[in-house]
């Protein structure tokens, strides 16, 4: 397809292959998609990020999204990946528990998340997702707490960490 018709391969055909690849679980070959792109001559864009991780959380991968997220290993700049994905993840993440898809929230996910929200300074964001899981009754152990008072913490938000 690259030699024959170029002008076919569109952000939308990695999309969807990215898609296919999250619905069936494969996320290292749905990640794996995104790194290609630049080889057929398609940038990967705030769009086709976006659209894997929505794949990625709408199959039940969220853990994957946030450390994809995290990792920064997508190519662009620093002040997109902290708007756009992280309120994504934020947001699959609290329909996860509303649903009721996270009884007790896995914590290793709840820690990278919270940890990312503070250190790009998105304290009000991190409250919202603690406070989703904790106003849904979801199972919380003094591992949960620890995270949250820890991330607060190592964050420099010393005094709502004292609060909680």
């Amino acid at each position: 397809m690259r030699k024959e018709n170029p002008q076919l391969l569109s952000p939308q055909v990695f999309v969807v292959l990215m898609r296919g690849f999250a619905s069936a679980r494969m996320v290292k070959k749905a990640i794996e998609v995104l790194n290609e792109m630049p080889k057929y001559g398609c940038e990967p864009d705030e769009y086709v990020f976006g659209c894997l991780l929505d794949a990625l959380c709408k199959n039940r991968s969220v853990k994957e999204a946030a450390l994809l997220v995290v990792s920064c290993r997508f190519n662009i700049t620093q002040g997109n990946i902290l708007q756009f994905p992280m309120v994504e993840v934020c947001d699959y993440f609290k329909e996860m528990v509303e649903r009721g898809l996270l009884a007790a929230p896995q914590y290793g996910t709840l820690k990278d998340l919270l940890n990312s929200l503070l250190r790009s300074d998105k304290l009000q964001m991190a409250e919202d997702v603690w406070s989703c899981i904790v106003s849904k009754g979801c199972e919380l152990n003094v591992f949960a707490w620890t995270i949250w008072i820890h991330a607060l913490f190592s964050n420099v938000h010393v005094k709502d960490a004292c609060s909680y």
